[in-house]
């Protein structure tokens, strides 16, 4: 299980090992059936590399662009919202509930 935080430009970093790529995937693959809290249908998916948003358009692209960089806040960006997964139990700095 995942929770989704919302992140908020001038939140302070955190840094996460995780399985992020899976769950991108997952959102990839699934998003014409999936309909989350204030992002609504999956129009858009982008992956932050180097201080640039890469749009994501097939599923290959997700290991491609996929960054380690801790320096970003965000995991992925879902229709413009930067979002960062979390593995159920770490400590949550931004829930939005």
């Amino acid at each position: 299980m995942f929770n989704i935080c919302y992140y908020n430009q001038n939140d302070s970093d955190v840094l996460m090992p995780g399985n992020e790529n899976e769950v991108i995937k997952f959102l990839f693959n699934n998003r014409e059936n999936l309909d989350l809290s204030h992002i609504g249908k999956i129009e858009k998916i982008e992956i932050p590399k180097k201080n640039k948003l890469i749009e994501i358009n097939c599923v290959e692209e997700i290991e491609k662009n996929s960054s380690s960089d801790s320096s970003k806040k965000a995991d992925v960006f879902l229709n413009s919202h930067g979002i960062s997964i979390k593995e159920n139990g770490s400590k949550l700095y931004n829930k939005l509930y």
